[in-house]
């Protein structure tokens, strides 16, 4: 029975073009049947493109606690604080989801019990620290603070659960795997699809190597520029696309100009259709420093691309035989030797079936999400009763 009232959630998420706000907004298309509205906390409204358009058809809106504009580290730890609070006060909300990369990003969740929101919940998306010195520093103390704030606690992988929770969570088992889903019905292979995208950006028969995420040192795409460097020595018709968007963006163009191979690289920015640049591409190389379970890697395969991931990646992710890990402490050319060694000729095909039975499919991650809101929801309504 449908809910006569909506329940709008709050999700602190980046909203940028990365997996943590193609997997939010994925699920939010799920969950609007269901009478559950997103609403949005971000820190920088930096990304107004399709993605606005996008929270708009939904139905959600933009909550912004602006703080890059203060200059000073430690002071702006403290306006985001309390930017954070009045945002999460005004808005009344009883339920606030937030996906976090590192133990740091629980100080909006204490902030958000502050203000009143009864029903806290910590998402895990990482594995690793990054290479933020003074949130690392905090780590541990952020992480003694989870118990005293969270009410559910939720990770899309094994190990990003390891990384994010105290051990006293961990211990007695107080997280819940939600897998990375993705809608199939638009990943899915399709031969058409790949022909027309060949088409558009004229591929012809050359190869077309893909990475897909932000332009960060986590992403390591200064490696698999050298990658493509090798490459070319041996298929000097070969294109590598970097489609996201990120800080490196300009010191990544210059370093390929310094490789001598800015010609064949093409730093395409964001991108709406990754479905058909995905379909588009003759490989996926991923040679990530870090990740929790990234969603990238999950469209890739859905595509039916090979997928060369580095040996630092979750083994969680290898869904499909395309799903190739190999060691970054191999050099660039070891890496290019296995990218060329693949058989290219060897027909492509869907992987939905092996993806689906996997429980990487959006409707499983949004009907398991679904039920812990409701869940929580109820329990806050009995909380203000009683």
């Amino acid at each position: 029975m449908k809910n006569s009232k909506k329940l709008h959630i709050i999700q602190m998420a980046p909203l940028d073009l990365g997996g943590i706000s193609s997997l939010v907004l994925a699920v939010q298309d799920q969950l609007l049947k269901d009478d559950i509205i997103f609403d949005y906390l971000v820190f920088r409204n930096i990304y107004e493109t399709f993605v606005d358009d996008k929270i708009a058809e939904q139905g959600g809106k933009k909550l912004l606690a602006e703080s890059e504009q203060v200059s000073n580290s430690f002071l702006r730890g403290f306006v985001k604080f309390y930017r954070t609070y009045k945002v999460m006060k005004e808005s009344g909300a009883s339920i606030f989801h937030i996906n976090v990369s590192t133990p740091y990003d629980v100080v909006s969740g204490v902030a958000a019990k502050l203000a009143g929101v009864e029903t806290i919940i910590v998402h895990s998306h990482n594995s690793k620290p990054d290479d933020r010195k003074l949130r690392n520093m905090l780590g541990p103390f952020c992480k003694a603070l989870m118990p005293m704030i969270t009410n559910v606690y939720l990770a899309c992988s094994e190990e990003a659960a390891e990384f994010m929770f105290p051990a006293s969570v961990l211990k007695n088992k107080r997280y819940h795997i939600v897998k990375n889903g993705i809608d199939l019905k638009r990943f899915s292979y399709r031969p058409a699809l790949r022909e027309e995208f060949r088409g558009r950006y004229d591929c012809g028969d050359r190869l077309i190597l893909g990475n897909i995420g932000r332009l960060h040192p986590q992403k390591n795409q200064r490696f698999l520029l050298e990658i493509m460097q090798e490459v070319l020595k041996q298929r000097p018709d070969a294109l590598l696309y970097l489609i996201g968007v990120g800080e490196l963006d300009e010191e990544l163009k210059a370093y390929a100009g310094e490789l001598g191979i800015k010609d064949s690289v093409v730093f395409f920015g964001p991108s709406d259709e990754i479905p058909g640049m995905l379909h588009m591409m003759d490989a996926f190389v991923m040679p990530s420093l870090y990740e929790g379970l990234p969603l990238t890697g999950v469209e890739a395969q859905a595509a039916g691309l090979p997928c060369f991931f580095s040996d630092t990646i979750t083994r969680e992710l290898e869904l499909t035989e395309n799903a190739l890990y190999l060691p970054l402490e191999k050099d660039a050319a070891y890496w290019a030797e296995q990218v060329l060694e693949y058989d290219y000729q060897k027909p492509r095909r869907d992987f939905d079936k092996e993806i689906r039975e996997q429980g990487f499919d959006i409707r499983t991650t949004a009907l398991r999400l679904k039920r812990l809101y409701r869940k929580a929801d109820e329990k806050s309504k009995r909380v203000g009763k009683s």
